[in-house]
């Protein structure tokens, strides 16, 4: 999901909150979807980047406990473990 689609769903979810406060009916529903939205966003400004185990370039990891920075780097290392 992209930073451009990320906003666009916490800026349709910011309104569907308005809406439900307005309306007085699922604000719950769309608090979660607007917190998600927001953990996402979150999620991305805090990634930090990393070197990559098998090749030692620097690489934006997908997960917090990845270790290489391609499924092709990680067959790599693990044909050379071999």
């Amino acid at each position: 999901m992209t930073d451009a689609e990320i906003q666009a769903l916490a800026d349709k979810t910011w309104d569907s909150i308005m809406t439900a406060v307005h309306w007085g009916d699922g604000y719950t529903s769309a608090h979660r979807q607007l917190e998600s939205a927001l953990r996402k966003v979150a999620g991305r400004v805090t990634r930090v980047g990393k070197q990559c185990a098998g090749c030692q370039t620097s690489f934006l990891p997908r997960r917090k406990d990845a270790l290489y920075c391609s499924d092709a780097c990680k067959q790599r290392a693990y044909r050379a473990r071999r």
